[in-house]
């Protein structure tokens, strides 16, 4: 399969990636939203049980629209994608310890004064 036709698959079965961008869209939006009535840990509580049903969501989403949510055996590029999912993951843990920081800082600076 030469890389043409490698990236047509990959846009036709998941529908150029449109639905999954949505949901994480949305996710996000839940997220600014929880900022400004909730404290920062539930926002970041949001954030991530949000984005583990980013794929989830995104994936049935796009079956109820007809997208068929899978490339051909054999797509080189199917094993990029997958690659990029396991980097994700790996920094969820990051990025709520980065929050954690930034959670301190705020405290540090607003409460103690």
């Amino acid at each position: 399969m030469d890389l043409k036709k490698a990236q047509q698959d990959m846009k036709d079965s998941y529908g150029y990636g449109s639905i999954g961008v949505f949901v994480s869209g949305v996710i996000w939006l839940l997220s600014s939203l929880a900022v400004h009535f909730y404290t920062p840990q539930k926002t970041m509580l949001v954030l991530i049980v949000g984005g583990v049903f980013i794929f989830p969501l995104s994936t049935l989403i796009g079956k109820l629209t007809g997208i068929k949510g899978e490339h051909r055996k054999g797509n080189p590029l199917g094993k990029h994608a997958m690659e990029g999912t396991i980097w994700m993951i790996m920094c969820i843990p990051l990025a709520y310890g980065l929050s954690l920081h930034d959670i301190w800082s705020y405290y540090l600076r607003h409460v103690q004064t």
